[in-house]
């Protein structure tokens, strides 16, 4: 091959790469994820037992942080549908820890209305090289018993 022939490839390498690159960093600032989530493999290991509820929510793709999501609303409390979580997924071998921490509501923060603060609940498991998220917000700030709405997060590292 000529040196010619040479910088002809080495030039169409290059203003090829430069397309993709400017096209991929396009799409991202528009939000459209660049990978491709929710992989077969993912979507066995987040099926494995049945998601909280009669209800089937539906496994989708987590176009933010990629993996599969499933979000549904539940009329049970917070504590009811984690102990459900963290009992499923000890049993198909997760370790699982369960936090409850205190989420504030921004109310103005003057002095005759405080900001609100309600309990929240969130589930990190791990197995393997999956990572296994739960996340819930009560339906009713002053009545954490009212029902939650689940988040319910699966991706592989």
């Amino acid at each position: 091959m000529e040196v010619r022939d040479v910088k002809r490839v080495v030039l169409v390498l290059l203003v090829t790469a430069m397309v993709v690159i400017t096209f991929g960093v396009a799409l991202g600032f528009l939000g459209v994820p660049l990978v491709f989530p929710c992989s077969d493999d993912e979507r066995a290991v987040f099926n494995e037992f049945p998601h909280y509820g009669t209800v089937e929510p539906g496994v989708r793709p987590d176009t933010e942080i990629g993996g599969c999501a499933v979000f549904y609303d539940t009329d049970d409390s917070q504590g009811r549908v984690a102990e459900y979580y963290v009992g499923q997924l000890k049993a198909h071998g997760w370790k699982a820890e369960k936090a409850v921490s205190e989420t504030w509501e921004p109310t103005g923060g003057s002095i005759k209305k405080p900001e609100k603060t309600f309990p929240s609940i969130s589930i990190e498991a791990k197995r393997g090289n999956f990572y296994y998220e739960v996340f819930f917000e009560s339906h009713e700030l002053d009545d954490p018993e009212a029902g939650a709405h689940g988040a319910v997060h699966l991706s592989n590292d």
